[in-house]
Order: structure tokens, then sequence, then C-alpha cells
């Protein structure tokens, strides 16, 4: 096993074997697992995420997952603002981490925390690409556009810092349908 490049951290040296730079990566049969439960549950209508990855100049990039809504056949008519999982209470399931489980919630829990676990990064990237808010129903899965273009700019990364650090309390277009 290789030593580590870097050898202190604040004065305190660092020994042993060379950290792995990624987790294990699932495959997308393993991600399709996950998420097909959703599509068969009766009460869930559609559900959908916001991806990006933005490479940089160093062996490693930005990889984000953010919005994670879900649709019951109860919340016809809202934004997907307000059927985020993981900031409010969701207003037909309240708060899904918080609330008395029940399998609508247990999935809802479930799609969170697949979509947002960098194991299946690799997964997500291969069906859905480096920038697209996913929309996922039993009809098809349709990708929208994030607005971010130019992955490799320097004013694509501003753009990402300006989507996925500094917009939280914005709604967009994209939040209105």
């Amino acid at each position: 096993m290789a030593e580590h490049k870097i050898t202190s951290f604040h004065q305190l040296p660092i020994t042993g074997i060379e950290p792995s730079p990624w987790v294990a990566q699932r495959t997308v049969e393993e991600l399709s697992e996950k998420l097909t439960p959703l599509l068969e549950h009766e009460e869930i209508a559609e559900f959908g995420w916001t991806q990006v990855a933005l490479p940089l100049e160093s062996d490693h990039g930005i990889w984000d997952v953010r919005d994670v809504w879900l649709r019951t056949v109860h919340d016809a008519g809202r934004a997907r603002r307000e059927l985020r999982l993981f900031a409010a209470d969701h207003p037909t399931l309240g708060r899904v981490f918080q609330s008395r489980p029940t399998p609508l919630h247990a999935l809802a829990a479930q799609l969170e925390q697949v979509v947002r676990d960098s194991a299946y990064m690799s997964a997500l990237l291969e069906l859905f690409g480096t920038g697209a808010s996913v929309v996922v129903s039993r009809a098809g899965i349709v990708l929208e556009e994030v607005g971010i273009d130019e992955p490799d700019s320097a004013a694509a990364a501003e753009q990402l810092k300006a989507l996925f650090m500094g917009r939280r309390g914005e709604s967009t277009e994209r939040d209105q349908r």
C-alpha cells in the first residue's frame, strides 16, 4: 500500500496508507433496485432532483444533488419547491425524517438518501449526465436544463456556486412547475 503524499496537517504528522479518494460506486442496476419501489407505490405520482457535476482543473470536481422532491397523488397543482423532502414540511408527508414512519415515508427517505449518496454518483452521471433536473414518473423520465453551460469554464464554476450555494431561498422558474 502506498504512503500518504501529504505528510502533515496543522503540524500533526500523517502516516499510514493512502486514503481512497472515492467511495466504491454502485451500479445502474443497484440504483434501479432502490428507485423502482417508488414507481410502484400507488400514492407516488412523480419525484425528482437536480444534479450537477462540474469538472475542475484538479483531479476532482464538484458533484451536487439537491432539491429532492416527491409528488403524491394528493399534491396535484403544488410547485416542486413545496414538495422538497429535506428542507421543510412536505404538504402531504410533513417532515419526512421526523414523522411517524409509514411505507410512504420510508420510500421518501430512501429517495433522499439514495440520490444524495456519493456511491450512486457514477450511476446517476451515466444515466442523466452532468447537469439536469431529473423528473421521474411512470410515463417516463424527463431531463430539464439547470442553466449551467460550458462546464469547463470559470464562468460555469461561478454559475454553479450561485445556483447551488447562493440562492437557497430564491425560487426559480423551474421550481414553479
